[in-house]
């Protein structure tokens, strides 16, 4: 099928930011694959700030999908469907929610034309590659893609960052006398929804002491809204040389960050993949998720596997204490010294 048969395009990816992340690698693909065509987005707030002046979409349609009627949000979309008359969607999110949604515009006569996911059963109409819901989630976004022919190309998360994110970065580097590749950014925090993913306050403000006795000059912390109180408690447990910037920086600085860092430590959070976009070495420590599955994207990113089995008849925090902080110290100070 040529590819000048696909002149509008729409690409559907909600959430969470982990997912958004993964697939900005896979944008970034569309995009060189199709460069004539005309790209749109479908994305929730907050994460569509990452993409407000993304020069490889013509348009960015921000709906908040979650948390709303669904009836708005269903009659929201297929305006949209009615009124931009995409010749292909690219369903990326692919959950039962989407699938309705298509469904609905294939019988009201709106849905576009080639509609592909990662089923390929109705309503899609072109194959997707073969999907493994076990194997590593950015795997399971290539799918469609491979259907189509697209070149995977992309190794880690793709932002075009606005010049106002590299200001605020560079503001703040300045103001809290940080030196590039001398500081470590710690995310101690995790989602409200996902606290069995945090590896505990006083692992952190262990192993951020640990890593400045080894040679690190200053430790950043870094998160967001409903990680303050732990983002809070590492900074004052770690001491002078930590500085806070949780929920103090727009979510595009964090790749600005992670740029100048030494290296990130992270639980299994959606900053750590927004953060994979730099090529800093990060850790991410995993326990009752498999780093397989849910790891950031680069072959800059590696792991700390806690035995997802514990978290079943144990509580997290006993699960969490296998991994020492001397391990993550020793082995982060190992490969950067």
């Amino acid at each position: 099928m040529s590819d000048k048969r696909f002149r509008k395009i729409l690409l559907v990816r909600w959430g969470g930011l982990g997912d958004v992340a993964l697939c900005s690698a896979l944008f970034e693909d569309i995009h060189r694959h199709y460069p004539d065509a005309e790209l749109h987005l479908n994305v929730e707030p907050p994460w569509c700030q990452l993409f407000e002046n993304d020069p490889r979409f013509e348009k960015l349609f921000v709906q908040r999908v979650r948390k709303v009627a669904r009836l708005e949000s269903a009659s929201t979309w297929l305006r949209m469907l009615r009124e931009e008359r995409y010749d292909l969607v690219i369903d990326l999110q692919s959950n039962d929610r989407s699938r309705l949604y298509l469904t609905l515009a294939v019988f009201l006569g709106i849905a576009p034309k080639y509609r592909v996911g990662m089923k390929s059963s109705f309503p899609y109409n072109l194959p997707c590659g073969y999907v493994d819901p076990f194997i590593y989630a950015f795997n399971c976004y290539q799918a469609p893609l491979e259907g189509l022919g697209v070149g995977l190309k992309s190794d880690r998360p793709v932002f075009y960052l606005p010049t106002q994110a590299s200001d605020e970065a560079k503001e703040i580097l300045e103001r809290n006398c940080l030196v590039q590749k001398d500081y470590v950014v710690l995310v101690p925090g995790s989602s409200a929804a996902g606290k069995d993913k945090r590896w505990g306050t006083e692992n952190y403000i262990q192993l951020g002491k640990k890593l400045l006795d080894g040679g690190v000059e200053k430790i950043v912390i870094v998160g967001s809204g409903d990680e303050q109180n732990v983002c809070s408690a590492v900074t004052e447990g770690i001491g002078d040389k930590a500085i806070n910037l949780c929920n103090q920086t727009s979510l595009c600085v964090i790749p600005l960050l992670a740029d100048a860092a030494k290296a990130i430590i992270s639980n299994d959070t959606g900053v750590a993949h927004v953060a994979a976009a730099a090529s800093t070495p990060i850790w991410v420590i995993c326990g009752p998720t498999r780093a397989e599955r849910v790891k950031p994207l680069g072959n800059h990113v590696r792991w700390f596997q806690i035995d997802p089995e514990c978290f079943v008849d144990h509580f997290s925090e006993q699960c969490m204490a296998k991994l020492a902080p001397e391990e993550v110290a020793c082995t982060v100070l190992a490969e950067l010294n």
